[in-house]
């Protein structure tokens, strides 16, 4: 009697750095994508692991680390809790790595060594051990990639730092405060720049300190 093969299995990563990310269409997009993927290639989509690393900067390589999910897809690689083989779906190389092509180049490689399959879902190029050591266009494109995420990285935060700049040199000038962002029991006039007590607020912090203090 013949057995039928397992499907091979395939885990989607998802990583965005911000917030508004979250809110947007990023979520759904990344999701899809990796559905879609997952069943023209015959592959069974893993839901029992959630590897989200939501607000998370790869910038800063924050999402390579112990604590992070995709730290933890290698752990599970490891351990076996994910077969070898597994395919790990991801929207684009900058989900796994913006920083230097060094540093995630190196990411990369920690991903295919643990041997697992990385697909990159905007093109679908395919990431493995074999093809990453006997194909040198598949890690050209992988540096060149990695390249420009993190040019673009570098871009944006160095535009970022100049804004607060700017916004730190119109405050001392205008003595008006930098950005509306306050405690909830105060609001910012926007005329005037002034903050002001938001009164049903401020009676629930007080009551609050009341309480405690009894």
């Amino acid at each position: 009697m013949e057995h039928t093969a397992a499907p091979i299995k395939a885990y989607s990563y998802l990583r965005f750095s911000t917030p508004e990310q979250m809110r947007g269409d990023s979520f759904r997009r990344q999701t899809a994508m990796a559905e879609k993927y997952a069943f023209e290639n015959g592959l069974e989509l893993d839901s029992t692991l959630t590897l989200h690393d939501l607000g998370v900067s790869a910038f800063r390589g924050k999402n390579l680390t112990a604590e992070s999910q995709l730290g933890f897809f290698l752990r599970a690689i490891e351990e076996g809790i994910v077969p070898e083989g597994s395919y790990l779906l991801v929207e684009s190389l900058d989900r796994i790595s913006r920083q230097t092509a060094r540093k995630a180049l190196r990411a990369l490689e920690s991903v295919v060594d643990a041997g697992a399959v990385l697909v990159t879902l905007s093109d679908g190029r395919k990431y493995d051990k074999d093809n990453l050591d006997d194909d040198p266009v598949a890690l050209l494109m992988g540096i060149l990639t990695f390249m420009r995420a993190h040019e673009e990285s570098v871009i944006k935060a160095s535009r970022l730092k100049a804004d607060w700049a700017e916004k730190r040199t119109q405050a001392s000038e205008t003595r008006k405060p930098m950005t509306g962002v306050c405690p909830a029991w105060l609001a910012l006039d926007r005329k005037t720049g002034v903050f002001y007590e938001v009164p049903e607020r401020v009676q629930i912090v007080r009551r609050i300190f009341d309480m405690t203090l009894q």
